[in-house]
């Protein structure tokens, strides 16, 4: 059966769709329905990330990443998660950041969610904010924080760039946060 599938976009006008069946790893141009390319060598229940350079997999429970050129299937290497990484989709909230992984550090003195890139072995952004703070996925890929402090910052998923951030009037602990989209409206 399907065990995973992501599209991978790789420039304006050619996206890739990569999805597991079996043991195989198969690349298809969506447009057109051709086959790209396909690996016989991926191990069952496998999940998919992908983006226009790399299609890593990685099998549910373990921390390693297996990594694979967009282009033609070629193996790269291997990696290890990081700590405190994200890695299962059900728990990233129904975002979807590619090849990239949200990493989550919250202790008793401070909240901590950045965005880890497994191939280049860095972090792209960084946020911080106060101990307690909930995040969600706006629009699958954006993010929305909402502190202890009642300041509500969304920035954009890839880049960390704050799109917004405001103070919002609610009047107890807030345990879940679901966002559903944002809307830029012009201030006069």
């Amino acid at each position: 059966g399907l065990v995973g599938s992501e599209m991978c976009i790789r420039d304006s006008t050619k996206s890739i769709l990569c999805f597991g069946r079996g043991s195989q790893l198969t690349a298809i141009d969506p447009d057109q329905g051709q086959v790209l390319w396909r690996r016989h060598d991926l191990p069952m229940g496998s999940e998919i990330f992908c983006d226009e350079e790399y299609v890593l997999t990685m099998v549910p429970g373990e921390r390693t990443l297996t990594t694979y050129r967009s282009v033609d299937g070629s193996f790269v290497g291997k990696t290890e998660v990081p700590e405190g990484a994200i890695d299962s989709v059900m728990d990233r909230e129904n975002g979807d950041w590619g090849r990239y992984f949200p990493v989550v550090k919250n202790s008793a003195e401070s909240f901590e969610f950045s965005l880890y890139d497994p191939v280049q072995h860095n972090t792209l952004w960084k946020f911080q904010s106060q101990p307690g703070t909930t995040w969600t996925t706006v629009g699958g890929q954006d993010l929305a924080f909402l502190s202890p402090n009642k300041k509500l910052t969304i920035v954009e998923g890839i880049s960390g760039k704050e799109a917004l951030s405001k103070t919002i009037p609610v009047s107890s602990e807030v345990k879940s946060l679901t966002v559903l989209s944002l809307i830029h409206i012009s201030e006069p």
